[in-house]
This record gives structure tokens, C-alpha cells and sequence, in this order.
């Protein structure tokens, strides 16, 4: 099973918000009057929005997880149907925090993707995963590279990190963006910690590594400390 980071106190979701609000107030601060004030708005915003996705309860059953999310996915890829061929939608995240795989910049050189095939590629994936035991799931390659299990939560949270993004699209302004990744999180958080304890539900990031809320609220805290001391 993916291992928690070093687990740290709950606090109640007032404790939160309340530092978490204070963190914001001084990251806020010195985008205005420091250097850099888009980017770090940048940076914070996808801090914020991993942390949102980190806190959507999923199921401890790898496989479970992976067919509910798909069927979250599938909802959101029926609804590209709907956009523009052209349309664009900037992701939250940024290259320091998670490196994209994107298609080349020369259009004669991209290749169309078959979604009803990775549609496919989704069932086989969870029928072949069904059929493991639990020691197969938590099996760990003699090069250290990662168990099964944490393999599979990875592809659940990706596929409806990428699925969801024009649904769920930020806003385009640096200062509207982090506002709405800080609602997200915010909103994450509260219903998080009314289910902490059910050992039945994790809260895996988009490496598919377990956090408690308390710890995802460090890490946000962290990095938000890091970019006002940058800009500063």
C-alpha cells in the first residue's frame, strides 16, 4: 500500500482555514509589491489545485477508484464533443510542480488521439488489475520504481486531472485564478475532514501517494512560504 507522508495532528477546519487564510493574505501581499507577482500567483494557484485534488475522497480499493473516476472522466470527455476544435484551456499546473507531456509545437507532426481506443485501454486496465491479489498489487520492483497499487491511483487521479479541464477551467487573470484554486481547496478541505478517520477512503495526489488533509495543508503552507520568500 502507498505510504503516508509522516503523519502530523488534525487540527479542525477552523484552525485550517484561519492559517491557511493568513498564508494567502501574506502570498497575496507580495505578489502586489514584490517581484514576479504573476508568477508566484501562477505557482500558488497550482499548489492550491493539487491540494483540491489531493482531497477528493477515493476509494483504499485501487481498482474501484479507477472505475469511478473513469466514469467521472467519461462524463467530462463527452462534453469536449461541445468545444471548439481550436479551443484551449490552460492547465493549473506549472512546469516546476509537474512536467507535461505535450503534443510538438509543429501541427503537421501531431498526432489525433482515438478516445473510444483509450476508452478501451481504461477497461482492460481495470479488469487486469481485478484479477491481482494483494501482494501482486504491493509488489515492489527491485528498482525501486513503484507498486502496482500506487501505479493505479496515479492513472485514476490523472485521468480526471486532464478530463476535467475544460469543465472545471480556471480563470485566465493570475489574481482571479488563485482566488478560484483557493475556493476549490477550501472546499476540499472542509468536506475532508469531515470524513477523516474512514479507513475505507485515502487521499492520494496525482503521484498516487497518500496524504492525511493535515499534511496536504503543510505542504500548501510550504510552498506559499517558499514563493513569498522568493518574490521578497
Amino acid at each position: 500500500m502507498a505510504a503516508a507522508r509522516t503523519t502530523i495532528p488534525e487540527q479542525t477546519a477552523a484552525e485550517w482555514t484561519e492559517t491557511l487564510g493568513a498564508s494567502r493574505d501574506r502570498l497575496l501581499a507580495a505578489a502586489r509589491t514584490g517581484r514576479h507577482g504573476a508568477a508566484v500567483l501562477a505557482h500558488a494557484a497550482a499548489g492550491r489545485m493539487v491540494a483540491a485534488w489531493t482531497l477528493d475522497p477515493a476509494s483504499i480499493d485501487p481498482v474501484a477508484h479507477l472505475e469511478q473516476t473513469h466514469a467521472r472522466g467519461r462524463r467530462h470527455l463527452r462534453r469536449l464533443l461541445d468545444q471548439p476544435a481550436g479551443a484551449e484551456v490552460r492547465s493549473p499546473m506549472t512546469s516546476q510542480l509537474f512536467d507535461r507531456l505535450t503534443q510538438p509545437a509543429d501541427p503537421t507532426k501531431r498526432r489525433p488521439i482515438d478516445y473510444t481506443s483509450v476508452d478501451e485501454a481504461m477497461r482492460l486496465l481495470t479488469q487486469r488489475a481485478a484479477s491481482l491479489s494483494q501482494d501482486e498489487l504491493d509488489w515492489q520492483p527491485p528498482d525501486g520504481g513503484w507498486a502496482l497499487r500506487r501505479v493505479l491511483h496515479h492513472v485514476a487521479r490523472s485521468e480526471l486531472l486532464y478530463a476535467a479541464s475544460f469543465d472545471e477551467a480556471l480563470p485566465e487573470d493570475p489574481a482571479a485564478r488563485y482566488a478560484a484554486a483557493d475556493a476549490r481547496f477550501g472546499e476540499r478541505l472542509v468536506a475532508a475532514h469531515a470524513i477523516v478517520g474512514d479507513q475505507s477512503i485515502v487521499f492520494p495526489d496525482p503521484y498516487g501517494t497518500f496524504f492525511a488533509p493535515g499534511e496536504v495543508v503543510t505542504e500548501v503552507l510550504a510552498l506559499e512560504r517558499a514563493l513569498v520568500a522568493h518574490a521578497t
